[in-house]
């Protein structure tokens, strides 16, 4: 029962979190527990579970501990059984150090990716003209997430300021699983809320970009999302990598994920001097620590270059 209710509050939540609560109870949380009252679980039951789960993978303990965890603080929101979670400190850290060290090593083996100012010129260059030019606008210029990009609509742009407002993201769901919820929908893909909080913002429309909706306006496109499928529907993200940006990485020999256009967005800018602060608003991270995670390599790169820009002050 207490299951069932933290589903049906879920239902409030983003239909992608929604799915992932609903996919890890019914999989694997329900089928431990769902014997057993939530008064009798302990944190003996949760450790044992967890290694039973982690012989199939530690991320799959990452995320049936997420949703573990919200669902025993949703009982004690709701006052129901609980007062305080069966589990333990000692097991939180646990997870946590495990998953700190596997980050690490990951760190060292996985190559970042990376694209360089030639490459993008190569990719503006091939798509001008067509109508994924402004999705390819939206990642590099203006540093969108590709499912913040696919999501813009001529409504959420501000001419008068040169602004553009993010506030959705398109998201795939399963119709079969969302039947019956707030999610229902005869759609796979939706508009759904941002990634974080922080990811609702207002970025600087520059002016190519600008020039490219006012054609796209012209030709009697204005309304509605920038970018459709060609039955004027939501583009979802893997319709778009499979029929546009893989083909098409493949042909220009380049071959980067998305996320690279993005994070060419914020080394240009960190690497052209824009402050870090403006550079983290205008990607939507959560904070400035985000930022200088992700773009590390980059900053050291700079500092490395600049290590002698004083010297230019005296004369020789």
């Amino acid at each position: 029962e207490a299951s069932k209710l933290y589903l049906k509050d879920a239902e409030n939540d983003a239909p992608s979190t929604y799915l992932r609560k609903e996919q890890y109870m019914r999989n694997y949380i329900i089928p431990e527990f769902g014997s057993k009252k939530v008064t009798d679980i302990k944190n003996s039951h949760v450790r044992t579970f967890y290694k039973n789960v982690e012989l199939k993978s530690f991320s799959l303990v990452i995320e049936c501990a997420k949703v573990l965890n919200t669902f025993f603080q949703f009982c004690i929101d709701n006052e129901i059984a609980i007062e305080e979670t069966p589990i333990k400190e000692g097991l939180f850290k646990s997870i946590s150090k495990k998953k700190k060290r596997i980050a690490r090593e990951k760190g060292e083996q996985v190559k970042d990716i990376k694209i360089d100012r030639e490459q993008i010129s190569y990719i503006l260059k091939e798509v001008q003209g067509r109508k994924e030019e402004i999705i390819y606008h939206l990642q590099i210029l203006h540093g969108l997430r590709i499912g913040e990009a696919l999501a813009v609509k001529f409504e959420d742009i501000d001419f008068d300021k040169n602004e553009i407002s993010i506030s959705k993201q398109v998201t795939s769901i399963n119709k079969r699983r969302t039947k019956g919820t707030r999610h229902e929908s005869e759609d796979y893909n939706i508009l759904a809320p941002t990634k974080t909080e922080s990811s609702i913002r207002t970025i600087p429309l520059v002016p190519p970009t600008r020039e490219l909706l006012k054609e796209l306006i012209e030709k009697g496109d204005g309304k509605g999302l920038v970018y459709k499928t060609r039955n004027k529907k939501i583009c979802g993200k893997d319709n778009w990598n499979n029929r546009h940006h893989n083909p098409l990485m493949k042909k220009l020999g380049i071959e980067v994920p998305t996320h690279t256009l993005r994070k060419f967005f914020g080394s240009f800018h960190i690497s052209s001097g824009t402050p870090i602060q403006v550079v983290s608003k205008w990607l939507g991270h959560s904070d400035i620590a985000t930022t200088l995670k992700h773009y590390a390599k980059v900053i050291e790169q700079d500092e490395h270059d600049n290590k002698w820009k004083t010297a230019e002050l005296v004369a020789f």
